[in-house]
């Protein structure tokens, strides 16, 4: 369990970068008990979940949303998906998604109301409890109307037909690449919805970058647990992951380093009788050590493929990574001519070492670094290919001695002209 406690010592250590990355692409360091999820409805409420306005999500960089989760919704698939307690698609969401004509997934065809009666059992409950939140139950009175299609309707953000049903694509009446639902999901009905909730004096209203909401959740959610047991991570008794998370590489990847719930298959039938013998790990560990690696690999990884490599301090302090080369080392991912033209490889050498002299006087000598390789086989299993911990000065030798000993000419930089701003290889 090394890398999950080093995982987890990590993320207690970048605290401060929970939330919202800087730069656009970037994943973020998701709170517990939360996942991302890509939106493209946005309904403003207020206070009294009154509907005021919404919008089509068009700006794809803008979507990513940050939302509440349980255990199961986490990890959902299939054909009967678990619902999120807040932010969802329009069949959970939408009380009035089944009048206008919303087929709901395969798995609720026995009882189509499943999808709405089950989020407003999970809203309901969240509000009524010690941990309620003024946003989230701004949310459950307008939901409670049942209203959700008919006001995107009103407002043209959904297509509906003179029979009240939704419109296909080819049937809308639409001008020709146009920006509105059909250009951000086809077919409408299954739009994902976020919710901005506009209370006087508060300074955000948007739910998902609302920190004090992010905490009503996790401290509501953590409440309902009761099944508690020794995790291995941390050495404690806390509440026991059922569903470890996914999502590791990138977003859409269902592969899963931990899974011991399999009952019918073979993960550990035949060596224990349940799958907490098999491996206990604290709900709190398992999601911190998880999203911490997803955020590192986004943050400062390589990924080719399946294949994603690592190497971080626990810190939080960037290291150089050993997929790097040299000259991404010193000029990043585009150097000028004049640049090029400046240094031979001897000129580079030099302060390529001062570079790496700079990582090890921000690292220390003790720093502890761990490099980590992880690859797949098949679509839901994760593999640790390679491990190691070291020092940091043992880390930083080893990544001078092999640009020291592994040089040779590159041929394939992207480089730009000085006068003419025009880039060549």
């Amino acid at each position: 369990m090394n890398w999950m406690q080093n995982l987890y010592l990590t993320y207690d250590n970048c605290k401060a970068s929970i939330g919202y990355a800087d730069e656009k692409g970037q994943r973020p360091l998701l709170p517990i008990c939360h996942i991302t999820s890509q939106a493209h409805l946005e309904i403003v409420v207020d206070e009294e979940g009154s509907f005021r306005r919404a919008r089509v999500i068009l700006d794809k960089t803008d979507s990513t949303t940050i939302i509440p989760c349980s255990e199961g919704s986490g990890s959902r698939s299939g054909s009967k998906p678990e619902n999120h307690p807040l932010c969802d698609k329009l069949q959970y969401v939408a009380g009035d998604f089944l009048s206008h004509g919303g087929v709901v997934t395969s798995g609720f065809e026995k009882s189509h109301e499943d999808p709405f009666q089950k989020y407003l059992v999970a809203l309901t409950e969240w509000c009524e409890s010690d941990f309620a939140h003024p946003k989230a139950i701004a949310v459950l009175k307008y939901v409670q109307k049942m209203n959700v299609v008919e006001d995107l309707k009103t407002k043209g953000v959904l297509f509906i037909g003179s029979n009240g049903k939704f419109l296909r694509k080819e049937e809308a009446k639409r001008e020709k690449n146009s920006k509105d639902i059909f250009s951000v999901i086809d077919p409408q009905e299954d739009a994902f919805v976020r919710w901005v909730v506009e209370i006087p004096g508060e300074e955000e209203s948007r739910v998902w970058r609302d920190k004090s909401l992010w905490n009503s959740w996790i401290n509501f959610y953590l409440s309902t647990k009761n099944d508690k047991g020794f995790c291995f991570v941390t050495g404690e008794d806390q509440v026991i992951a059922t569903s470890h998370p996914k999502y590791i590489r990138r977003e859409g990847d269902g592969a899963k380093l931990i899974s011991s719930n399999d009952t019918s298959g073979f993960t550990f039938r035949g060596r224990f009788l349940t799958d907490g013998q098999a491996c206990g790990v604290g709900l709190e560990a398992s999601q911190k050590s998880h999203y911490a690696f997803a955020w590192l690999i986004s943050r400062q990884g390589y990924r080719k493929g399946d294949l994603a490599i690592i190497a971080w301090a626990t810190s939080g302090v960037l290291v150089p990574q050993p997929t790097d080369d040299p000259i991404t080392l010193l000029f990043g991912n585009t150097i000028s001519e004049k640049e090029l033209n400046a240094y031979t490889a001897q000129e580079i050498a030099l302060p390529l070492k001062n570079r790496i002299a700079g990582y090890g006087n921000a690292l220390g000598e003790n720093e502890k670094i761990t490099v980590m390789a992880v690859d797949s086989a098949t679509p839901g299993r994760l593999s640790i290919t390679y491990y190691r911990e070291l020092k940091g000065s043992d880390f930083l030798q080893r990544i001078d001695g092999w640009h020291e000993t592994c040089a040779w000419l590159h041929r394939y930089r992207e480089v730009v002209d000085a006068e003419s701003g025009k880039k060549r290889y």
